[in-house]
């Protein structure tokens, strides 16, 4: 398309995991229960990717000093988890390090949080006051959720959502929005129904259970979802004058999605614990 960018074919590549789980659990009742985990590793397995170019598509100028820093302190880190380490002081410590690290070595350092959750080993366990064990990881989880979920992620998209519209960039700007509107309403739903049912047929994987075509369909439109994560990916791969249309464009593609995932799944019969599910 004249006057577009291929800068911006990595926007709509990632899921918002907060909001599209908000709009599944308003509709759990009327999908499968092996839907939400269905719909949970996909949307995470997309962030990772997404970080994953972030941290090596859009890398400055690299330092190997500093790299090789960073990989110390992964090395560190990774060693810590396999004794099974459930200090938190110790990981956040070693995370703020390895964010600097990275930072430093022109490598986009958003990857050290995902680095350093890796590290944490899922054996490991803390002791509470009444003698019993909990999960190290799940613990932080529940301590997390809650200030990333009602506070990090409003405060982004908050902050990075400002639209002013008019301006001779803002025609420019217009091609690369196009293509991320395409992309998390048509290429989000179609590749992940098409590779998802692909796979069954080609025996490399099985639907979850309860889960049927419709099913898969509808959980392709919640990774329509874009959000949070797609404003951070144009923020990174386009340049300032380019990234108010397309912002616009992430937004009411993901309001778009979110809308035609709820009636999607608002016109399916609740599901009850003998009930097959709707073809």
């Amino acid at each position: 398309m004249v006057g577009g960018t291929m800068a911006a074919i990595t926007v709509p590549m990632a899921t918002d995991i907060a909001f599209a789980m908000a709009i599944y659990g308003f509709f759990r009742t009327r999908m499968p229960a092996s839907a939400s985990a269905f719909l949970l590793t996909l949307a995470t397995v997309d962030d990772l990717g997404a970080i994953i170019v972030l941290a090596t598509c859009f890398a400055g100028h690299i330092s190997v000093p500093f790299l090789a820093s960073a990989a110390a302190v992964t090395g560190a880190l990774t060693l810590i988890g396999n004794k099974k380490v459930s200090n938190l002081p110790t990981f956040t410590i070693g995370g703020a390090l390895l964010w600097w690290c990275l930072l430093c070595s022109g490598v986009n350092a958003d990857i050290a949080g995902v680095i350093t959750g890796l590290c944490i080993s899922t054996g490991a366990e803390i002791k509470r006051d009444d003698g019993t064990s909990q999960s190290f990881a799940e613990t932080i989880i529940s301590y997390l959720s809650p200030l990333s979920t009602f506070g990090i992620m409003p405060l982004f998209a908050l902050a990075n959502t400002a639209v002013v519209l008019g301006g001779a960039a803002a025609a420019a700007a217009f091609a690369p929005a196009y293509g991320i509107g395409l992309g998390l309403l048509l290429g989000k739903p179609v590749g992940i129904a098409a590779f998802t049912l692909l796979a069954v047929k080609l025996g490399l994987a099985t639907l979850p259970k309860g889960m049927t075509k419709r099913h898969v369909g509808i959980v392709g439109m919640l990774g329509g979802i874009g959000f949070t994560m797609c404003l951070l990916l144009t923020e990174v791969s386009l340049p300032a004058s380019l990234q108010t249309i397309p912002k616009l464009a992430v937004l009411i593609s993901s309001g778009v999605a979110a809308a035609l995932g709820a009636l999607a799944m608002s016109l399916l019969p609740k599901q009850t614990p003998t009930q097959p599910a709707a073809a």
